[in-house]
């Protein structure tokens, strides 16, 4: 058998498997993983190199079969659970844009977020924008009736406070 030196297929388990050498192929499911799993580490670089992977599109995006919904599902919650969670360790004061991109990286994923949109429209307030952020609690509330067929819970002046 010859020594792979890049990337080989095996079959030896049973089961398909990639051995890889990955200082020199780079796989976007592998740097993934490697960032979600270190939630407790999540700082703004991390935050940008997850966002750097996932504006090349959704995982798996021209596949569709029934057995990987679940994990594309996952896939998705992770990613919003890893935004949120860094979102909720800095003070809208900080980095108001940078909120505002975080929660727009949240409804690539999930369109009707409750938490992206309050956090949004906190930002989008603290920066003096409140037409933009009213208009951003309006479109929320349709897209959430369409969806729920009921209204949003909280008025705009609730999810401020």
């Amino acid at each position: 058998m010859k020594k792979w030196t890049v990337c080989q297929i095996s079959k030896q388990t049973g089961y398909w498997k990639i051995d890889f050498d990955d200082t020199k192929v780079k796989i976007d499911y592998s740097e993934y993983l490697n960032i979600v799993s270190s939630k407790g580490e999540m700082d703004k670089r991390r935050v940008n190199e997850l966002t750097k992977i996932i504006h090349r599109g959704s995982f798996l995006s021209n596949v569709e079969y029934d057995w990987l919904d679940t994990f594309k599902s996952d896939l998705s919650n992770e990613i919003i659970d890893a935004y949120l969670h860094y979102a909720a360790t800095i003070k809208i004061a900080d980095d108001p844009e940078f909120l505002i991109n975080l929660a727009n990286y949240v409804f690539y994923f999930d369109p009707v977020n409750e938490e992206a949109m309050i956090i949004k429209c906190k930002a989008l307030v603290h920066l003096g924008k409140h037409s933009l952020a009213k208009t951003k609690f309006e479109t929320f509330n349709k897209e959430y009736k369409a969806i729920y067929g009921e209204e949003f819970k909280h008025s705009f002046q609730e999810i401020l406070e």
